[in-house]
């Protein structure tokens, strides 16, 4: 129900969503500091993040909260997680609620504020149910997908989207073509 507050509550404005892609490395991300930002998943490894305002940080890849965090990787990931405040941004943040345990046990909504969303609601083409971030909310593939429903959800009338290069598939593919 928490969500419901952000239902339409930047209707005209408009905002950046930033995956990981490597096109991000030539762009002058400052530019956006006046700007309202989505930002994603580990986006707190750039070097230049703490000059990114973010104002919306999603995680959304059951990996990140599900993860043994006795394990040495683990605990280096949930160190990155707290980044998510670093220089001017506090931003909400994202997560399917499957991962509130996980925000809880490692004291992450000590340092950001959390908005957790149900990811039940199949799209398809043609579909005419709006969707909806305060019950079911859309099941997308990718955490980007979820920003941008987000920021339709929250009334931003211009989306834009940068760093969506698609990488993902190609590291897949080169690293199925050098398996013996």
């Amino acid at each position: 129900k928490k969500n419901l507050e952000l239902k339409n509550m930047y209707t005209g404005n408009r905002c950046f969503v930033l995956g990981n892609g490597p096109s991000l490395d030539t762009e002058d991300l400052t530019q956006l500091k006046d700007e309202y930002v989505f930002t994603v998943n580990q986006c707190m490894r750039r070097s230049d993040f703490k000059e990114i305002k973010t104002n919306f940080h999603f995680w959304a890849d059951p990996v990140f909260y599900s993860s043994d965090m006795t394990k040495t990787e683990n605990q280096e990931m949930l160190n990155v997680f707290k980044q998510v405040n670093a220089g001017n941004s506090n931003p909400k943040c994202f997560m399917p609620i499957a991962g509130k345990k996980f925000v809880m046990e490692t004291h992450l909504d000590d340092i950001a504020e959390f908005y957790y969303f149900h990811p039940t609601q199949l799209m398809y083409p043609g579909m005419k149910k709006d969707f909806t971030f305060e019950t079911d909310a859309p099941n997308f593939g990718t955490v980007v997908q979820y920003c941008i429903a987000m920021a339709i959800y929250m009334g931003f009338q211009y989306i834009y989207v940068l760093g969506i290069d698609g990488t993902g598939i190609i590291t897949n593919i080169n690293s199925a073509l050098k398996e013996d």
